[in-house]
């Protein structure tokens, strides 16, 4: 009899930890489903669908793998000991304002560590990323930086609203990456994968606003010689 045995442990991901890829495949198959909802060529949605299905399998496999008790399983730092260091921090006014610096969670959460951790598996562990971006964001780069990630978040739904048909698949990406942000840890992929996406939507939405750009390019760059010439 032929039994299929799921895996017990991922021997290698690309991105480093099951966490880390599933924070990439989120957001891509948002993009790829509003693509398949946006478009109106079958031929095109066909793939579309397809590619879908093979990304919401990866990502049901990531999450079984990260079950509680799974050797893949993540620790996270809870929100609560997180808010916690966030708010001691905000008693010094340097640190409130600025931060700890983009690498100085661990040192943050070394000094203002709460004492009800040592009573949890994470006793001896010693966190170098916060709960979630926002959380993160306000140890490591203070108040600061914590308004930017919020302003960035509102100004990206603001722009979606905008967006055509062509443009708003990529402006679901980049609104996917905060979102997901806004439940997981940070990591390197998900920060990259919303870079990306921001410059692509940018720049879909210039041409989508302004289709005679090159023309206007064209024309100055003519009117340029022209003035030479004279």
């Amino acid at each position: 009899v032929l039994t299929l045995k799921m895996p017990e442990k991922f021997q290698f991901t690309p991105a480093g930890s099951p966490l880390v890829t599933l924070t990439f495949l989120v957001p891509v198959l948002a993009a790829v489903v509003t693509e398949i909802i946006a478009s109106k060529q079958w031929q095109e949605k066909i793939f579309q669908i397809v590619g879908s299905v093979i990304l919401t399998a990866g990502i049901l496999l990531h999450v079984f793998m990260m079950f509680p008790g799974k050797p893949d399983s993540p620790a996270l730092l809870p929100i609560q000991a997180n808010w916690i260091i966030g708010v001691e921090m905000l008693k010094t006014v340097r640190t409130a304002l600025t931060g700890f610096g983009p690498q100085g969670f661990g040192e943050a959460f070394t000094m203002f560590r709460p004492v009800n951790l040592n009573t949890t598996p994470f006793w001896n562990v010693i966190f170098q990323v916060g709960s979630n971006a926002p959380l993160s964001y306000l140890v490591s780069l203070g108040v600061i930086g914590l308004v930017a990630w919020v302003v960035l978040f509102i100004q990206v739904i603001r722009t979606i609203r905008k967006s055509d048909r062509n443009s708003l698949p990529l402006g679901v990406l980049a609104l996917s990456t905060l979102i997901v942000q806004l439940i997981l840890p940070l990591n390197i992929v998900v920060v990259a994968l919303q870079s990306v996406a921001l410059v692509a939507w940018i720049v879909s939405l210039r041409m989508q606003q302004h289709s005679s750009i090159g023309e206007m390019i064209l024309n100055f760059a003519s009117l340029h010689l022209r003035r030479h010439d004279h």
